[in-house]
Formats: structure tokens, sequence, C-alpha cells
């Protein structure tokens, strides 16, 4: 067992708490309701979270949510509306979710793939982990940290998502899954904490609440919960501690 893996947990929860992610957006306001840990999502709530999931690649969470509230805004929030959108149209909604017309074409194929099974997002419920994940992404544009997002997020399947926070924070640390890419690290985390839904949300959610404001491209060691076992701060301590010797006694040998 790797013991790493659940203090890392148990530091930011204690620090931080429960994250209730995913939110719904409602005019630019994001809702973190405690409801989330506890019910099922309703299928309006699932197709958000597919579509949030798109949006938020490669910009900020602020980014994406301004766009879902502008689809929300134009009632355009529905598979068989999306999937029959002219994409410059949708493109020009979403464009401050930036590279907004590739994202657009995401948000076509994926609704057309809803839009022309029977089933549609209640399909998804009936099929396993395996068969769901293979499902997803078979649909352009739709990676596997998407794909996790929306089976973990959307419809509590036991899957941990991994994405540029969490490589670069289990990095750090020294963890040394995190070198061999998205699927190494995906196994040892979960090979190392319980297998429980609220976990694994609160886990991700909180990892990209320290990536974003303390463990950044610069980071703040100095205020982060994790600095006692990050071989990173240790190393970037070590640094500045002989800095402050070098500066202090002019010994520059």
């Amino acid at each position: 067992m790797d013991k790493r893996i659940s203090r890392i947990y148990d530091k930011l929860f204690s620090r931080y708490g429960h994250q209730n992610w995913w939110p719904i957006v409602e005019k630019g306001h994001c809702s973190y309701l405690d409801e989330y840990r506890k019910r099922e999502r309703t299928d309006s709530e699932i197709f958000e979270i597919m579509i949030g999931s798109i949006l938020t690649q490669n910009t900020s969470w602020e980014n994406a949510a301004k766009a879902l509230s502008k689809i929300k805004e134009e009632s355009f929030m529905d598979p068989a509306v999306l999937s029959s959108l002219e994409i410059p149209r949708l493109a020009g909604i979403i464009k401050g979710s930036g590279y907004y017309n590739q994202k657009a074409r995401k948000i076509a194929a994926l609704s057309r793939f809803l839009n022309g099974s029977s089933r549609g997002i209640q399909g998804f419920r009936e099929f396993s982990l395996d068969d769901a994940r293979k499902m997803l992404l078979s649909v352009w544009g739709i990676g596997k940290e998407t794909a996790d997002s929306i089976l973990l997020y959307g419809f509590y399947f036991l899957i941990f998502v991994i994405d540029a926070y969490t490589l670069r924070l289990f990095s750090r640390i020294g963890i040394e899954s995190a070198g061999k890419g998205y699927d190494a690290l995906q196994k040892h985390i979960m090979d190392n904490i319980p297998a429980d839904r609220v976990l694994y949300q609160d886990f991700h959610a909180l990892i990209v609440l320290l990536g974003k404001n303390v463990c950044r491209k610069e980071p703040s060691c100095d205020v982060c919960i994790l600095s006692g076992m990050c071989l990173f701060a240790e190393k970037k301590t070590g640094y500045a501690q002989k800095s402050t010797k070098l500066r202090t006694t002019g010994d520059m040998s």
C-alpha cells in the first residue's frame, strides 16, 4: 500500500472539506449544493455536466461556466437542439471558453451521439463502467479526462479523474506513477484508496482547488498543507535556505 495517497486526501479534506462537485450553472452562478453528494443526478444535470466537461478543456472553470450559462439562456441545453444547431452559431455562443470552434464541433458530435441513441442518457446507466467508457471515448473530441469526468460526476461510476493538476501535484510529491501518464497514475490512486464515489469526487475536486490556488506552475509551497511530504517543496525550501545563508554570510564558495 502507498499510504501517501490517503495522507494527501486526509490533509486536503481536513483543510478544505467537501466540495460538492459538479456544480450546476444558472445565470453565471455555480451551485455547489450539499445534496449533490446524496442523490443521483437528473438527466438534464448529466447533460450539462457532459457539455461542461468539454467546455472546461484547456480553460478555467469560470470561462466554461459563462459559456454554459449562455447556452442555457438561449434554451439550447438539449441534445436534440444542440445536434441540429449550426456550428458557427454555437461557436459564437461559447466563444469565451477558448478553442470555441473545436469545442462547438465536439459538443455537436456528443449531442448527435446522444440524440441518435434510443435510450439517450438513460442508456448509460445500464452499461458497465468499461462499456460506458468505451462508448464515450468513441465520440469525436472525448478523451480520457473528459469521459471520466462525465462517468464519475454524472453517472457516479467508480473511476478517478486524472487532470493536469493531479499529474503536477503527484509528480512534485514524488509519486513515481505520475511520470508514467494518465492510466498508470489513475490505477495507482484507485489501488490505494477505498472505492467510494464521494471520496473520488472530493479528492479530485480538492486537488483541483489546491492546483488552482497553491500548487500552481509557480507554487506557494510555504502555505501548502502538503509541503511536509512534498519532494518539490523540500528541494525548493533547501535552495531558499541555502540562498539565504549565502546572502547572509557572503560565502559564495
